[in-house]
């Protein structure tokens, strides 16, 4: 450092000249290298400026361009420097440092990976064991649920089965009926005419109280129809329970039919004398 104490001469401002020119051309393709010698060259100006303000205390114009040319040549030399070294540097660094650290960062990374995993596969077994301890609590609630559904199931095959009987043996009435007294009704109720009427008003896809209902009406057409032909019909009864459930029948259905309060007591009216005389004659017989 004796040189910065003494005369400026042509050695050293070549010597600096050289350095910027080798040192401009090494991070010609390097901008940020260029701009970090810029920057590290003008704080040496400024440190070195004012260590020679506080060392010499000019007091002339002299002094200050003296003080201020040995700070720019020493700044001068600092970038000539940092440019022809920087490069090296900068080499060194993406050659070992660089690796290093992404080497670190990267099995840091996958430390920070198993971790997640571990405790992922906790939080899985954790919540796996919860929901098997769930489903061995629920067991009894499912087989009852499972048992319930199966009594329900059967309850409903059975209802299913004993509404399509109810509908057949409706149907069969009728047809029955009809039957026997084909020759008498003749074309005023064919079995054609029976035929649409269990295809429109008495499917199985009506309910089975609604097929009994329409059954029981229909037997009264046919009834009325057998009047109409002037055919003295009277059913015959077998026993006592034969016409206690005949007459139960017609009173349902007639109730099921939603007639108003005065005719359906007109009908059970008509029925009771109908039951009176059924029961005259059975006993006669």
């Amino acid at each position: 450092m004796d040189w910065l104490t003494g005369e400026l001469n042509f050695g050293m401002v070549s010597l600096v000249a050289l350095l910027l020119v080798f040192g401009s051309h090494v991070v010609r393709e390097r901008p940020e290298l260029h701009r970090f010698g810029k920057r590290l060259a003008m704080l040496a100006f400024f440190v070195v400026a004012i260590w020679y303000w506080y060392l010499w205390e000019p007091s002339e114009a002299e002094e200050v361009v003296g003080v201020l040319l040995r700070s720019l040549a020493f700044s001068g030399l600092v970038l000539g420097c940092t440019w022809l070294v920087l490069p090296s540097l900068a080499f060194l660094r993406d050659a070992t440092i660089r690796p290093v650290l992404r080497a670190w960062r990267e099995y840091r990374l996958r430390c920070r990976q198993k971790r997640v995993a571990a405790t992922q596969r906790i939080v899985d077994e954790t919540e796996r064991r919860r929901r098997e301890a769930d489903w061995q609590r629920s067991t009894p609630e499912r087989e009852q649920a499972r048992r319930d559904a199966e009594v329900q199931a059967q309850a409903d095959a059975a209802n299913r089965t004993r509404d399509k009987h109810r509908r057949e043996e409706a149907r069969l009435s009728c047809l029955l009926l009809r039957d026997q007294y084909s020759t008498e009704l003749g074309s005023r109720f064919t079995r054609e005419r029976l035929e649409e009427y269990f295809a429109t008003y008495m499917t199985d896809s009506h309910s089975a109280e609604e097929v009994e209902s329409r059954a029981a009406q229909l037997r009264g057409m046919i009834e009325e129809a057998l009047t109409v032909s002037g055919v003295n019909r009277r059913k015959r009864f077998q026993s006592l329970d034969e016409i206690a459930k005949y007459f139960l029948q017609l009173r349902e259905a007639a109730k099921r039919a939603n007639y108003d309060p005065d005719t359906l007591d007109s009908i059970e009216s008509l029925y009771e004398t109908a039951e009176s005389k059924a029961l005259e004659e059975f006993f006669k017989s």
